[in-house]
């Protein structure tokens, strides 16, 4: 079994204009300032920021690039229609848009995907809603169940 938690996948819109602008601002990327936001915006209890500073501080410029641009670049294979393992495809409410179309195209692409929304969260979910998140996990590996707090995706 498979889960895929918050999928970002491209074409993103606006990548190039991203990628410039990620290249000027690489420096802010380990100001203090611009962790916290970041630490804020994923939800992160407070007794784990400080592991998670340190952590931001020793990411080089180079692998943010390089994650950028893999993350960008990505395309679904056309092969995944042959894939029959059951895998479960989540996405936060509050996702941006290309991951719930990422999350919609997995679903109708691989004929064992099911689809489910994750509510009131975004794309930090798992540090945002951490009890559901590992009762996903355990429902899905262990008892062959969705958990029953995911939302069906919709067409949309």
């Amino acid at each position: 079994k498979v889960i895929v938690s918050a999928p970002p996948s491209g074409p993103v819109p606006g990548t190039g204009i991203l990628t410039v602008m990620m290249r000027f601002m690489l420096p802010l990327f380990k100001s203090d300032f611009v962790i916290r936001r970041t630490a804020d915006q994923l939800k992160l209890p407070e007794q784990d920021y400080e592991n998670f500073r340190q952590s931001q501080k020793t990411v080089s410029a180079d692998l943010l690039l390089t994650v950028a641009r893999e993350v960008h670049a990505h395309r679904l294979p056309e092969s995944l229609h042959n894939a029959t393992i059951p895998t479960l495809a989540v996405v936060g409410e509050n996702e941006i848009a290309v991951n719930f179309r990422v999350v919609r195209d997995l679903v109708e692409l691989m004929p064992a995907v099911q689809g489910r929304v994750a509510p009131q969260v975004g794309h930090g979910w798992n540090g945002e809603n951490p009890d559901l998140f590992n009762r996903m996990i355990r429902e899905w590996f262990l008892n062959d169940m969705i958990a029953d707090d995911l939302l069906p995706l919709s067409s949309g």
